[in-house]
């Protein structure tokens, strides 16, 4: 992966691509620990993916994959995922050097082109730095200590319930009112974009009531349902509030000269 130490005077940029780079090899962020180009142990480990990806480019990736081909579309999910539950998905998969190449022509077909429209659209809003005495570009603001996806907090907020939302969702809910009060919650992961009769239809619903309260007995049914949820349910809503979203811009840095410009 190539590196640049040219600073930008707008840093939330920087960072942007920084961290989408991490979505094809999470070696250069310990943020993620799963990559495209390594591929995925489960269908678990892509709904995740996503879900990061949703984030980091701003919602873009659904022009290329909308979240229900991760229902739909079998064979992508056979070269997406590396280990043996691979065979799930396809009865005869190809190769595992077949599918990195299949992966590969995601990344340049699908990963690179959301991330150049959330690069562009983050452009227009990205704050440019300068040194308020000597009105030159400032090279000291360092991309890589910033700690929010864009340099805005309101992204890692949005970002860090979305992945609490899908770990509670994974481990299901004791009972009733644990999962109402999970579905009153969602409101945050989702920006306000959930269904709005998503909790009633649930609870008339007696095949979710079923696979969403804790049933060891029908664990690989409830795993298959409650993904199915995420796919159908939580990643559209998690797309429509991050593009809902408007958040400010914060950089972290030492000198109290800096100033920051509107994009």
């Amino acid at each position: 992966m190539i590196r640049t130490d040219v600073r930008s005077p707008r840093p939330a940029l920087q960072r942007l691509q920084l961290d989408q780079r991490a979505l094809v090899d999470a070696d250069l962020s310990d943020r993620f620990d799963v990559d495209l180009r390594r591929g995925f142990e489960s269908r678990r480990d892509v709904i995740e993916w996503y879900q990061r990806a949703v984030v980091r480019t701003l919602g873009y990736i659904e022009d290329w994959i909308a979240p229900s081909q991760l229902v739909q579309d079998r064979s992508m999910l056979s070269n997406l995922i590396v280990s043996d539950r691979r065979s799930a998905w396809a009865d005869d998969p190809v190769s595992l050097a077949t599918a990195a190449s299949v992966r590969r022509r995601l990344e340049s077909n699908v990963v690179i082109p959301a991330c150049s429209r959330a690069y562009n659209d983050l452009r227009k809003r990205a704050g440019e730095y300068i040194d308020s005495e000597s009105e030159q570009t400032l090279e000291d603001i360092d991309p890589t200590e910033q700690e929010n996806p864009a340099m805005r907090p309101g992204f890692a907020h949005v970002d860090a319930a979305q992945q609490q939302a899908l770990s509670i969702l994974w481990g299901g809910f004791e009972n009733e009112d644990v999962l109402h009060d999970w579905l009153h919650w969602l409101d945050e992961p989702c920006n306000g974009a959930q269904d709005d009769d998503l909790a009633a239809s649930i609870r008339r619903d007696r095949t979710a009531m079923r696979y969403l309260l804790t049933n060891d007995s029908e664990r690989a049914l409830a795993r298959r349902y409650r993904e199915r949820f995420a796919i159908v349910k939580l990643l559209p809503a998690f797309i429509t509030g991050i593009h809902r979203m408007d958040t400010g811009e914060l950089v972290t840095q030492s000198s109290s000269s800096l100033e920051v410009t509107p994009g």
